[in-house]
């Protein structure tokens, strides 16, 4: 095979290899940031009925409802938005983000 997409195929192993030399791994999850209880039920409860099978972590400034936690595997709750970000960086690293949600709410 030739042309541009050819070349691609090296450069994405070495990029792989890389990542996971530096300790980036290839299990998949859904990241949710939220604000609002509600809206993050909304978001998790759509991403879970859409993809079952990916692990959904939660990130929120404000404490979820019991069943929307019980939807997620690892729920993080910090007040300050900053502090919420600094722990979703260094809890997601080792995973491969595979899609992430944010609830928007208009505050």
């Amino acid at each position: 095979m030739s042309g541009p997409r050819s070349n691609t195929r090296p450069a994405r192993r070495l990029l792989k290899s890389l990542l996971n030399s530096a300790g980036k791994g290839n299990r998949p999850v859904a990241a949710v940031f939220g604000s609002n209880p509600t809206a993050c039920h909304q978001a998790i409860s759509y991403l879970r009925q859409q993809q079952p099978e990916i692990p959904i972590w939660l990130f929120s400034t404000a404490q979820p409802a019991f069943d929307t936690a019980a939807l997620c595997e690892r729920v993080e709750v910090r007040a300050n938005a900053a502090t919420l970000l600094l722990q979703a960086q260094i809890a997601l690293w080792p995973r491969w983000v595979v899609l992430s949600a944010g609830t928007w709410t208009g505050e």
